[in-house]
């Protein structure tokens, strides 16, 4: 039996768009500046409130990780196209796109990116 699907209008929704900029335009161009200045007005209300320290740790943590010498522009780049890939749900879904699981992320930065998804599914 099909179902009409009605879309509904929720705060939830905003969360992947704030993820995605959070991985494409802090993370993956952290640069010497502090990370807090890359953030957008949203991700700077988080990062500045004192109940959700843990993600103003990891966001930070994550920033000099991707700042660290040892990973290349190429490799910040890899991550931004399994980011954007691994997200394309439909594409997963019929098959055009294969997922890239954790355990094939940069040795550098996979165990803080696991950890702070986890972290940040469980907070909010």
């Amino acid at each position: 039996m099909l179902r009409v699907y009605k879309p509904i209008s929720h705060k939830i929704q905003n969360v992947h768009k704030l993820m995605e900029y959070l991985v494409i335009e802090v993370w993956c161009k952290a640069n010497k500046k502090l990370p807090k200045t890359r953030l957008n007005a949203e991700l700077k209300s988080i990062y500045e409130n004192k109940d959700y320290e843990w993600f103003k740790n990891s966001v930070d943590n994550i920033y000099a990780l991707f700042r660290d010498k040892r990973l290349s522009q190429a490799d910040r780049d890899e991550f931004q196209r399994i980011f954007i890939s691994n997200n394309e749900i439909e594409r997963l879904c019929n098959g055009s796109n294969t997922p890239v699981y954790s355990k094939d992320f940069h040795p550098i930065i996979k165990d803080a990116i696991v950890d702070f998804f986890q972290n940040y599914t469980q907070s909010f």
